[in-house]
């Protein structure tokens, strides 16, 4: 990012903890059992609220919001958000992250309660494809005894809360 915009690393890094003190963004840290590992790679950045981001990418009307090609990003942060505040909301402390590897594995969101973890994918889809699955069963795969709940949070109608292969419409997250 610094390249792309012609800053220095500091300078970004100064902007982003200006971001986060005005509750305007956060970083998700990225999951490792190796907390070290944690503190040394890099954050995603997602944004409190999900309005402004659509003002800063030009989506004035539903319509745009419904064909950008950022939509899905646009989703994952709102869902990742409504995390954030269940756990803040509960007085608890953040326990989100996601993973992703040297392979290009990714999970975008990792629950970790104790020793548990849950994992899910969050797609913008009112349909279920097996291939949402590949990246929750290889993170089972890494954690086969702390991984309890591996689900893909989407938009579709029917919620199945299976812990090995469920789904749940992102509007009954918390039920």
């Amino acid at each position: 990012m610094s390249n792309e915009l012609g800053v220095s690393i500091p300078t970004i890094q100064e902007w982003m903890n200006v971001l986060e003190a005005s509750y305007i963004a956060f970083r998700l840290q990225p999951f490792y059992r190796n907390i070290n590992k944690r503190l040394i790679k890099t954050p995603k950045i997602y944004f409190y609220d999900v309005g402004l981001v659509c003002f800063l990418l030009g989506i004035k009307t539903a319509q745009q919001g419904e064909t950008h090609p950022l939509r899905g990003q646009i989703f994952e942060n709102m869902v990742v958000c409504e995390f954030l505040k269940q756990q803040c909301n509960q007085g608890q402390d953040s326990n989100i992250y996601f993973y992703r590897d040297k392979g290009q594995h990714e999970v975008d969101l990792i629950q970790e309660d104790g020793i548990n973890l849950s994992a899910y994918e969050i797609k913008l889809s009112a349909n279920i494809h097996t291939d949402f699955y590949k990246n929750l069963q290889y993170f089972r795969a890494l954690f086969p005894n702390e991984t309890v709940v591996t689900q893909v949070i989407n938009t579709g109608e029917n919620n199945n809360r299976d812990p090995l292969h469920g789904h749940i419409n992102y509007l009954n997250l918390f039920e």
